[in-house]
């Protein structure tokens, strides 16, 4: 394997461009759930609401010193699987037009503030990005291949719902790849499927040798509990039901329906969810089990209308203020004594980061890379299968797929949140860059096809013949 100085260079420019954000702030990008990753590292014990891949890595990143080689790892990794699919959408290596497009992620999308932070979300958009190239990419390496199936087992290790979003997506490659007349397409998806099931027997095997459980977060029905009581469908049960089926919430159903941050994380109704995961998913189950029997269509109505919610918002700068600072501040004490002093003068812990301004900057642009996208899928679809082959388009389909699949798992398991799709709209700006020709050539073709017609149109005559 011969390295070449310029890609190296190329990619280390692209990695410094998505750690601006960091380097803004003089520490690294926290977020409330930094204080969990961060205390589990030192523990390396598994929690009920979170998998423990993400706190592995920062223990091993880290070496106990301090928490920078961690968003340095994340924001290379993110500047490689963006040179190699940049290539791979081009067919050549263009290092200005990489640079440049990096540039324009920085400045126009959420991210550098993403790739900086100490938190799981950056490996959403990473596992994207190694599905597709795995299963559309053909130029790869053997050795690119190995490491994109490492990258994909890892991203099944730090977040609840990579697993669901890499199998749907693999489906969705799998019926693209067959309905655009490929005839390997089994073999195409294999190989990342194989990848997903490892990630996920190696963090059952962690916990178990952890804790003597095979489970990957024995509180995750818990996140279904909440969405049960946010959405308001255990209210209609209470409702229709108390007190003769004696839900645990019937003493309470006068409080809902509240939010999943104020039953699970305030903890308003005094119930303990995370201390009790194995009463709290018994009783989501039930009431899972008894809605869908009774309201189906009012579980189709609530998840649609979740996943339109999340798919609509992507607002930069979800906390990204100091208000987590206490309990985040005592995590970095114990942890990384060494990174203290800094964490404590980021600009981050005085409320200095200009979240209106990145707002007022990437909402519309996450606007306006939704429209131009679905305007390329339509132009696509109109010009047959031909253009579905195009790499470009494959792309932005398959970044289309994610962005609308992320929307439903987190939004119906988690809540409605800015952050879900900030992580993932940027995405589309890759694949148009890899199609941009793609739509000034359908309409040259759509107006030379409109002056055929025109010309062939028998003239009307004059008024003075």
């Amino acid at each position: 394997m011969k390295v070449r100085l310029v890609p190296v260079l190329v990619v280390a420019i692209g990695a410094t461009l998505l750690m601006s954000a960091a380097l803004y702030n003089r520490y690294p990008l926290t977020f409330w759930d930094t204080r969990i990753y961060v205390e589990r590292a030192g523990t390396l014990l598994p929690r009920p609401d979170r998998l423990i891949g993400y706190s592995v890595l920062l223990r091993v990143l880290s070496l106990h010193y301090t928490l920078w080689p961690v968003v340095i790892a994340q924001c290379l990794l993110v500047a490689v699987l963006i040179r190699r699919t940049h290539i791979a959408l081009l067919g050549r290596v263009s290092e200005l037009r990489y640079l440049a497009l990096m540039a324009l992620l920085t400045v126009g999308s959420a991210l550098p503030w993403i790739a900086g932070q100490l938190m799981a979300d950056v490996f959403t958009p990473v596992l994207v990005l190694a599905l597709w190239l795995l299963v559309f990419d053909l130029g790869l390496a053997r050795w690119q291949r190995r490491g994109l199936l490492c990258v994909t087992a890892l991203c099944v290790t730090v977040h609840l719902t990579h697993l669901p979003l890499g199998i749907t997506l693999l489906l969705v490659a799998f019926g693209w790849l067959r309905a655009t007349g490929h005839a390997r397409a089994w073999q195409r998806v294999r190989a990342p499927l194989f990848a997903l099931a490892v990630g996920l027997l190696t963090i059952g095997g962690f916990n178990y040798a952890r804790s003597g459980q095979v489970t990957l977060a024995s509180g995750s029905d818990t996140f279904l509990f909440g969405h049960l009581v946010d959405s308001g469908i255990a209210s209609q049960l209470l409702d229709e039901h108390c007190p003769e089926r004696s839900y645990l919430l019937c003493p309470q159903r006068r409080s809902l329906p509240m939010s999943v941050d104020e039953l699970l994380w305030v903890d308003k109704l005094g119930l303990h969810p995370w201390e009790h995961p194995r009463e709290i998913a018994r009783e989501a189950q039930r009431m899972l089990h008894d809605s869908l029997r009774e309201h189906p269509a009012l579980h189709l109505r609530v998840a649609v209308d979740y996943t339109l919610r999340v798919l609509s918002r992507f607002r930069t700068g979800e906390g990204l203020d100091g208000d987590a600072r206490p309990v985040i501040e005592q995590q970095i004490e114990r942890f990384v004594p060494h990174d203290l002093a800094a964490f404590r003068a980021a600009r981050q812990q005085s409320d200095e980061i200009p979240v209106g301004l990145l707002r007022s900057l990437h909402t519309p642009v996450g606007w306006v890379l939704l429209v131009v996208g679905a305007f390329v899928l339509v132009l696509g679809a109109s010009a047959g299968r031909t253009s579905f082959t195009h790499r470009g388009v494959s792309f932005v389909a398959f970044a289309f797929a994610a962005l609308l699949l992320n929307a439903a798992i987190s939004g119906n398991l988690s809540g409605v949140y800015d952050r879900y799709e900030s992580r993932l709209v940027w995405l589309l700006a890759l694949g148009l860059s890899g199609c941009w020709p793609l739509p000034a050539l359908e309409a040259a073709r759509a107006l030379r096809r409109l002056r055929a017609e025109l010309a062939r149109r028998p003239r009307l005559p004059s008024a003075g013949s």
